[in-house]
C-alpha cells in the first residue's frame, strides 16, 4: 500500500439461518478509482462545454432523430437548446428540450431542405453546411446552418446571413453594371454634329 485513497465499491450480504438469524456477512469491495475518476472528468467536460455554449450568441442545439415504424427520420427530438437558440425560436428553453421540432415550431419542417439536410448529417455521419430561408418557421431572415454528427443525432449552430446576402446581392448587381458599361466602351462612342457630322470617335 501507498497510502493514498481509492474509490471502492462495497456490496455486502447476510447469510442467515432457519430461524432468519444474520450469522455472517458476505461482501465484496471493487476498486473503482479509474471509472469514478473517468465519470467525474466527463461531467467536468460537459458542464464546461454547457457553461461555453450557453454563454455563445450563436444559436446552438443538439438534437436526437425521431424515427417512424421503418425506421425513417421524420421529426428531431431538442436534447439540449442554449439560451441563443431558445431567444431565436421566441420559446421557452424548458419547453424545448425533450419536445419535437414538429410539435414547437411546426412550420421548421416546411423550410425546403432543412430535413433532408439533418438527416443527411445522420445517416452518412459526416458534417455539412446549408443555407435556408427561414420564412416557414415564422422566423425572418436567411440562416446558414452547420450541423455535425453526435452519436446518434447531431448538433446544430444556426448563424442568420440576411444582411450579408443583401450585402452580396447589392455588389453582383454593382458588378453586372460596372460590365454593361465597360461593353458599352470597347464598342466605342461616337459623337456627331447637328448636321450627323462625325466630330468625335472613341
Amino acid at each position: 500500500a501507498d497510502g493514498s485513497y481509492r474509490w471502492h465499491l462495497s456490496r455486502a450480504l447476510p447469510m442467515r439461518d432457519a430461524a432468519g438469524e444474520i450469522t455472517r456477512w458476505y461482501g465484496t469491495a471493487t476498486d473503482i478509482d479509474h471509472r469514478h475518476r473517468a465519470e467525474l472528468a466527463l461531467r467536468e467536460a460537459e458542464e464546461r462545454f454547457r457553461a461555453a455554449m450557453d454563454a455563445s450568441s450563436i444559436p446552438f442545439s443538439i438534437m436526437t432523430p425521431v424515427r417512424d415504424a421503418a425506421g425513417t427520420i421524420v421529426d428531431f427530438r431538442w436534447s439540449y437548446v442554449n439560451e441563443a437558440n431558445a431567444a431565436l425560436l421566441e420559446q421557452d428553453r424548458a419547453s424545448l428540450v425533450g419536445a419535437r421540432i414538429g410539435e414547437r415550431r411546426p412550420g421548421a419542417l416546411a423550410i425546403p431542405g432543412l430535413m433532408a439536410f439533418f438527416r443527411r448529417v445522420v445517416e452518412r455521419q459526416e458534417r455539412g453546411q446549408t443555407v435556408l430561408d427561414a420564412s416557414p418557421a415564422g422566423i425572418t431572415g436567411w440562416f446558414q446552418v452547420d450541423a455535425a454528427p453526435l452519436g446518434d443525432g447531431l448538433c446544430a449552430w444556426h448563424t442568420e446571413v440576411t444582411g450579408y446576402r443583401a450585402a452580396i446581392a447589392e455588389a453582383n448587381a454593382a458588378r453586372e453594371q460596372l460590365e454593361a458599361v465597360t461593353r458599352l466602351m470597347l464598342a466605342g462612342v461616337t459623337r456627331c454634329t447637328a448636321d450627323l457630322d462625325i466630330a468625335w470617335v472613341s
